[in-house]
């Protein structure tokens, strides 16, 4: 391809698609004495229990009931989205409470 057809700034530029090894996010986390300022929203009807949520939290918040369906079983969720971002059903909302 003729390097002159596009400028640097049209390059595509991928975003990563998992996080970095060791990587924690913090936007929205808890900290000691507050609030979360976000509500993660678990609708069992859409959910077909395929696991990707639990395999893609980076803090390994969740857990899968009886029947499969994902339980957001630990309070260390940072609100990073990622299990709604990979949920193929759409069966994960990440709201904000403000």
């Amino acid at each position: 391809m003729n390097e002159k057809a596009f400028p640097k700034s049209a390059e595509r530029q991928e975003a990563p698609s998992t996080p970095k090894a060791g990587h924690k996010p913090t936007d929205g986390a808890k900290k000691p004495g507050q609030k979360k300022a976000f509500q993660v929203e678990i609708l069992k009807n859409l959910c077909k229990s395929c696991g990707i949520c639990v395999t893609f939290c980076p803090l390994h918040c969740f857990e899968l009931d009886d029947t499969g369906c994902p339980l957001l079983a630990k309070d260390t969720c940072s609100g990073c989205g990622w299990c709604e971002l990979y949920c193929p059903d759409f069966a994960i909302s990440v709201l904000s409470k403000n």
